[in-house]
């Protein structure tokens, strides 16, 4: 059976986030003690983490962070796509579409445009979810967490460039 949450960090049990940071530390080999310094640092009590469950094991995971930017004189709100994890034997048997379509609407649902950053080479696979691409001659001066080397793609659009 799959079960799929979204909770804010301030709903998270501790259980909660200790199956969270395991699911991290089985994909980044930095031990749990710096993961939870990461957590406790970088995530806001408003955040929002999307679970997937199978059965009642903790096998994908999303973290949308609530940010925001000036544009145009107006303070424009939007999720920054964090963390997207699915446990490794769980990888090509459709859980990433499932949690992928789930982001998708919980982003909508919050009335927002999601931004991530990501390697080249994953650009298709964002693509495949309706994220887009933002050249260089848009708005990516105004990112906070611009970085050069990171492609920077957007979802939901409309929501975004209407500011």
């Amino acid at each position: 059976m799959i079960i799929l949450h979204s909770k804010n960090t301030a709903r998270l049990s501790k259980f909660d986030r200790l199956r969270i940071l395991k699911l991290k530390n089985s994909h980044w080999k930095y031990g749990l003690s710096s993961q939870k310094r990461h957590f406790k640092k970088v995530i806001k009590k408003k955040d929002l983490h999307n679970m997937l469950f199978y059965k009642k094991k903790l096998i994908g995971y999303t973290c949308l962070r609530k940010s925001s930017m000036k544009l145009k004189k107006k303070n424009i709100k939007y999720l920054l796509f964090d963390t997207m994890i699915i446990e490794r034997k769980f990888r090509k048997k459709n859980y990433t579409d499932i949690l992928m379509n789930f982001n998708s609407l919980i982003i909508k649902f919050n009335k927002l445009s999601s931004i991530l950053y990501c390697k080249k080479q994953m650009e298709s696979f964002y693509n495949k979810y309706n994220w887009k691409t933002l050249n260089k001659n848009t708005i990516k001066d105004k990112l906070k967490y611009k970085n050069n080397k990171l492609s920077t793609l957007v979802f939901n659009t409309k929501i975004f460039f209407s500011a």
